[in-house]
C-alpha cells in the first residue's frame, strides 16, 4: 500500500508540474504597459511649428494649398511666421456665416481638418480644449498663441494673454 501511495504522489507532483510547464509556454505574453497619453497641447502654434522634419506652421498649411494667396490684404506676407490674426484678415466669419473675403470661414476649415485627422486626435492627444477655451460669458474662444498647460491641460498663467473671439477679434487677457 505505501508503494502505491508514493507512486500516487509522484504521479500527482508530475502531472502538476508538466500542467504548470504546459500554462507557462502556452500562455500569451503580457500586454505591454500602456504608454501615457501625449502632453496636452494648448494653442493653434502649439502644434503649427516648423520643425526639422516638416513645416506645419500656419502660413505653410496655408500655402500648402493651391492658389492660396500669397499676401494678406493688408500686403503681409504668408510664410511660416505668419500669425492666425493674419490668417483671420479673410477667414474670419461674417455675420452672414460666410468668411469675409475668402472662400470658406476658418471654422469650416480647422475643425474638420482637426476632429478627423489621423494626427490631431489620435497622436497629438488634441480636443476642443486644444484650440478653445471659454471666457465669463460661456463664449468659445480660440487660443491663438501657444500655451503652457499642466499635464491635465490646465493653463499656467491666467489670464490667458490672447484670444480670438469670434465675430469680434484679437482681445488680450479675457480667457480663464
Amino acid at each position: 500500500m505505501k508503494t502505491w501511495t508514493i507512486v500516487a504522489l509522484v504521479v500527482a507532483v508530475l502531472a502538476l508540474g508538466l500542467a504548470a510547464y504546459t500554462w507557462k509556454i502556452t500562455r500569451p505574453a503580457p500586454a505591454p504597459p500602456a504608454a501615457a497619453p501625449a502632453a496636452p497641447r494648448v494653442g493653434c502654434t502649439a502644434c503649427h511649428t516648423k520643425t526639422a522634419e516638416a513645416d506645419h506652421t500656419l502660413g505653410a498649411e496655408a500655402l500648402a494649398k493651391p492658389g492660396h494667396p500669397t499676401k494678406a490684404p493688408d500686403n503681409t506676407p504668408i510664410d511660416s511666421s505668419t500669425k492666425f490674426q493674419t490668417c483671420m484678415e479673410c477667414h474670419a466669419t461674417a455675420s452672414t456665416g460666410k468668411a469675409r473675403a475668402a472662400s470658406v470661414a476658418m471654422a469650416y476649415i480647422a475643425h474638420p481638418a482637426h476632429m478627423f485627422s489621423s494626427i490631431f486626435g489620435p497622436r497629438l492627444n488634441g480636443t476642443c480644449w486644444s484650440c478653445h477655451t471659454l471666457d465669463a460669458q460661456g463664449r468659445f474662444l480660440v487660443v491663438p498663441e501657444k500655451v503652457d498647460v499642466t499635464d491635465k491641460g490646465i493653463p499656467t498663467t491666467l489670464p490667458i494673454p490672447t484670444l480670438w473671439v469670434p465675430r469680434q477679434g484679437l482681445v488680450s487677457g479675457t480667457g480663464g
